[in-house]
């Protein structure tokens, strides 16, 4: 995923819809409220595509999976109105006894797989000493680059 990638044209907007919209009404347990969403806000659906570099394909597979993802885990009502998020690590008095790397992984990945193009930062705050100076190592573990989105501050 480059820094920012080109804006999405409306054609784009439309193809990447009409596929989603054909995959949707082979069947699924899709929540209605979402597929609305999918049928008529262009806002959302560039989002898709911008989270992929306007890849069609990866777009498709995010936009289902984010449907599947959202239906399975009740998530209508809870939303963040496509506003930019800023995600806080304090990291203050961590070691790496106390340090629970799944659950980050787990968050990174939740924004990464279902909430396209809106996680804006990551900051990290008092990184622990062993991982203070080590940007590319922690980055590996979240799998994003080194400075993609995310801060260090101390």
């Amino acid at each position: 995923m480059s820094a920012i990638p080109p804006e999405p044209t409306k054609a784009e907007i439309d193809q990447l819809r009409a596929a989603a919209i054909q995959k949707i009404e082979a069947g699924g347990p899709f929540d209605p409220q979402d597929v609305r969403r999918i049928r008529s806000d262009d806002k959302y659906m560039r989002r898709f595509l911008m989270h992929h570099d306007n890849d069609q394909k990866l777009s498709l597979e995010m936009v289902m999976d984010t449907l599947k993802w959202r239906h399975e885990n009740q998530c209508n009502g809870e939303e963040e109105k496509g506003e930019w998020i800023t995600v806080f690590f304090d990291m203050c008095d961590t070691g790496m006894k106390n340090m629970d790397m799944e659950f980050i992984q787990y968050m990174i990945n939740l924004f990464k797989s279902y909430y396209p193009w809106v996680l804006n930062y990551i900051i990290v705050f008092e990184m622990p000493w062993l991982l203070n100076g080590k940007p590319t190592l922690y980055s590996a573990m979240i799998n994003f680059p080194p400075t993609s989105i995310h801060n260090w501050c101390e």
